[in-house]
């Protein structure tokens, strides 16, 4: 996980190693300001910013506690913004998601994913995919945006070839959409736009139409790329969106509206957004 600071002068990055390490970088030198060290398992290596501070959170049995600290800072200690309850079954703070603008919970137990409200401590959502054993389910942390950020949708695989979105209800999550092809499929922050990518191929789709019960047929005609999973970025209003292959310095820019796309082809096939 990464953020910046909201002037854009900084730059914080959690590293999982021996132990978890938020490292603090001023930007664009990239000079390192402070490394912040904590056990495994105790820090969640998911960071975010809230105004001048870097928040991350702290986690034991039954208990949550967001944590922040000024980006600027060489030597004050963290400080306790809240604590908020999590369910005690929780076997592992790792490979929980937090959505922090609406203190929500995507975590996975016993093969089933929960969605845990910590305001309300209730349940939103509990279903139980159709993979052979619980391995996948242990990369929901993986997802790029599972949750959009004002918690209305939520995305999660349902088996090795399908995946759900879920959008937000009276009392939980429903069931809203179903993509019956297999690949990485990225929810736009905004929660308007889903991005399925297969080899060779980018599938645009929008929230705003319910897909169920029929399923989406997987895209045609491959282009035989690999993408840079972890590596894109959106514009500022979220109507584009920039994707780096690992093939030939290619980024490909896409329209989240009208689905149009450019590519741009750079010098070096070492491309980060």
């Amino acid at each position: 996980s990464n953020t910046y600071s909201m002037d854009g002068r900084m730059f914080a990055i959690a590293l999982r190693k021996a132990s978890v390490e938020i490292v603090i970088y001023n930007f664009p030198s990239m000079a390192p300001v402070r490394i912040l060290s904590f056990e495994q398992g105790v820090v969640m290596g998911q960071i975010w910013t809230e105004v001048e501070y870097l928040r991350f959170c702290k986690a034991k049995p039954g208990l949550m506690t967001v944590w922040q600290v000024a980006f600027n800072s060489t030597d004050a200690a963290p400080a306790t913004v809240e604590s908020l309850p999590i369910p005690d079954e929780i076997p592992d703070v790792e490979e929980m998601v937090f959505l922090p603008s609406r203190s929500r919970l995507a975590f996975s137990l016993q093969s089933t994913v929960f969605i845990w409200d910590a305001k309300t401590c209730k349940f939103l959502l509990n279903f139980r995919p159709t993979f052979p054993d619980d391995s996948f389910l242990r990369t929901i942390d993986s997802f790029i945006n599972p949750f959009s950020s004002d918690g209305r949708f939520f995305v999660c695989p349902h088996s090795t070839r399908e995946v759900l979105v879920w959008k937000e209800s009276p009392d939980g999550y429903i069931l809203h959409q179903r993509f019956d092809f297999g690949g990485m499929h990225i929810l736009s922050p905004n929660g308007e736009s889903i991005i399925s990518l297969t080899p060779g191929t980018i599938h645009l789709s929008h929230t705003k139409d319910r897909i169920l019960p029929d399923t989406v047929p997987p895209p045609a005609n491959p282009t035989g790329y690999t993408l840079v999973w972890h590596s894109l970025a959106f514009s500022s209003d979220e109507a584009l969106v920039a994707l780096p292959l690992d093939e030939e310095g290619e980024v490909v820019v896409l329209d989240l509206q009208s689905g149009d796309r450019k590519s741009t082809r750079l010098n070096s096939s070492h491309i980060t957004i």
